[in-house]
């Protein structure tokens, strides 16, 4: 079901990643005639701009400004309007077809008649030594815990739940905090003696491509501890079946994850340039208003040019370094496997060969093996040996895969207009990702049991 999704997904993504490549073509065919991109690209050398700083700051040039008017224009343009309507409608196209789809398959596969009712408790639920109570399931006629829902889901209910509230206000906080960093940077680039230096001179780009960089590792690492606390807490709850797990644990997961990776963008797209205050006539020191710290201006040509490259940093070194941790993690672990496996054999030759109480004389050596010497490696592993070593397969394994992919979902659909080849990016990038994927189930998992 995960490649059938993904392989529709990516299908469909053709229908508005060529439209995108158009959309930034039409632009880019435009930058030479273009009103705005020629006014302030050629004639604007002798116009000057305020100070961007209140103290030690220099006039600059309007000038200046224009690779981010060439860039504002090359993915903000008529076509992106025309684009971005579109993609509004390819959305709605794609899950009603999906729909469409998904219950072919279901019907091909005998899965139209399934019911969550009639599934079975999780192995973790029925033994669960939390609950002494015990009762026949009407349903299914096993004998399993009897959870109460004031006593025994409600408190842990809501630990869970003030959790995730905390999570989220700690991502917003982070977000703030990357806002500190950019207007600092920005003030203390502006005042260097040097303004002739290459940090004050592209000041503004400078702290735009840092910020986003170091956004994205905070976003990486939010994410990877709050998987981890989102599973605790899932099992802390309870749920009664698989489907109840993943739905609970779904819910904490894209909440958060909506907030960490999406909140960035909001601000820089809604916020961003709103709360400046004028500067005040008395200096900086008399003047105590939040804008004052936290107001971070637009460039000339607008917040637009900061929209598309905190999209193309974040967009694409996620995908970048999930596709290289999702693969490198099963392998790496795998290759410890086989360092702990092969030890354990070293280990246990050298007790036969010593006549020890590993020795078993009964037991002979498995078929395959073939040794140098006594006591010595053997030169070749037997293939359920080889599979023995390899990473398990568990049913959450798929739910990270269709989470990442839920979120490119989100970049493609609600930032396209700031980056109009996201689509197009996303259509490659998922083409390896269902080669990846399947090399590493086939080769770095043991085989995953078929569960209706």
């Amino acid at each position: 079901m995960y490649y059938a999704w993904v392989g529709f997904y990516t299908y469909m993504l053709l229908f508005i990643a060529v439209p995108g490549l158009v959309t930034v073509l039409g632009g880019y065919l435009q930058l030479s005639y273009w009103p705005p991109v020629r006014e302030i690209c050629s004639h604007a050398d002798h116009l000057l701009l305020c100070p961007s700083c209140v103290i030690n700051c220099n006039y600059s040039r309007v000038s200046e400004s224009c690779f981010e008017a060439k860039t504002t224009h090359l993915f903000g343009n008529f076509f992106t309007v025309v684009f971005a309507v579109w993609t509004c409608l390819w959305a709605t196209f794609f899950l009603e077809y999906w729909k469409r789809y998904s219950a072919g398959i279901a019907f091909s596969w005998d899965l139209s008649e399934y019911s969550i009712i009639e599934e079975y408790p999780r192995p973790e639920f029925l033994n669960s030594s939390r609950f002494k109570r015990r009762h026949r399931h009407p349903i299914t006629k096993l004998e399993e815990p009897y959870i109460s829902f004031l006593h025994g889901r409600l408190p842990y209910f809501l630990i869970s739940s003030s959790f995730v509230v905390l999570c989220i206000v700690v991502a917003l906080l982070i977000m703030v905090a990357i806002i500190v960093y950019r207007v600092s940077i920005q003030i203390a680039l502006y005042t260097t003696p040097d303004q002739s230096a290459f940090w004050s001179r592209y000041a503004d780009n400078v702290v735009m491509v840092t910020a986003a960089f170091i956004n994205l590792l905070l976003i990486m690492l939010l994410s990877w501890v709050y998987k981890r606390l989102a599973y605790f807490l899932t099992e802390l709850e309870m749920p009664r079946t698989q489907a109840e797990f993943d739905n609970s644990l779904t819910l904490k997961m894209f909440l958060f994850e909506f907030v960490n990776y999406y909140s960035s963008f909001f601000y820089i797209a809604f916020v961003k340039g709103k709360i400046r205050a004028e500067p005040p006539e008395g200096g900086l020191q008399k003047s105590t208003t939040v804008s004052t710290y936290l107001g971070e201006p637009c460039p000339l040509v607008g917040c637009y040019h900061d929209l598309a490259i905190q999209m193309i940093i974040i967009f694409v070194g996620k995908a970048l370094l999930n596709s290289l941790f999702e693969y490198l993690g099963p392998y790496l672990k795998s290759l410890y496997n086989r360092h702990q496996y092969l030890g354990f054999r070293r280990r246990r030759q050298r007790g036969k060969s010593a006549g020890g109480p590993m020795e078993d004389a009964k037991s002979p050596s498995p078929k395959g093996d073939t040794e140098t010497g006594e006591g010595e490696q053997p030169k070749k592993l037997q293939q359920w040996e080889e599979d023995f070593m390899l990473e398990s397969w568990d049913h959450m394994s798929l739910f990270y895969e269709y989470l990442e992919l839920v979120i490119q979902f989100g970049f493609v659909t609600i930032f396209v207009s700031a980056y109009p080849l996201a689509p197009l990016f996303a259509l490659i990038n998922n083409v390896f990702e269902i080669r990846l994927d399947a090399r590493k189930m086939i080769l770095n998992y043991k085989r995953p049991v078929a569960q209706r």
